[in-house]
């Protein structure tokens, strides 16, 4: 490996506990980039996020976005869909966030606010038509 290069590998097992929540084994090799990503990512030169970083706020951060989304959810599917869309979004607009973890949560609160909105709004509509 180079020096700015880690090797990130993570897996989320099939099986889910009895909180419903996601096992997700991540391990991640020593470099002499401890934890300066979270202070000041590093962009190439279009400004984008390497993939290496994008796995590593992943591995560090997917438990407590899937968490979170699954509290206000109350449905892990739909928890799991908030969770794939976050890291996506993510993944697309990485190069404007500094702070990974404060902006997942809060792509996450919204995308899972707007599906209840959604679901309400069904529910709504479909009562008011079997009136």
């Amino acid at each position: 490996m180079e020096g700015d290069e880690a090797a990130v590998t993570f897996t989320v097992s099939a099986r889910l506990s009895s909180r419903e929540q996601p096992q997700l084994d991540a391990s991640v090799a020593e470099t002499d980039r401890t934890d300066d990503y979270a202070a000041e990512p590093a962009r190439d030169d279009e400004g984008n996020l390497p993939a290496w970083q994008f796995r590593l706020a992943a591995a560090r951060h997917y438990r407590s976005v899937y968490r979170f989304a699954a509290a206000l959810l109350g449905d892990r599917h739909e928890a799991e869909d908030v969770t794939q869309e976050t890291f996506l979004r993510y993944w697309q607009h990485a190069r404007a966030v500094s702070r990974p973890k404060e902006w997942l949560l809060a792509v996450a609160r919204n995308l899972s606010l707007d599906r209840l909105h959604r679901a309400r709004r069904r529910l709504r509509l479909k009562l008011e038509g079997s009136s």
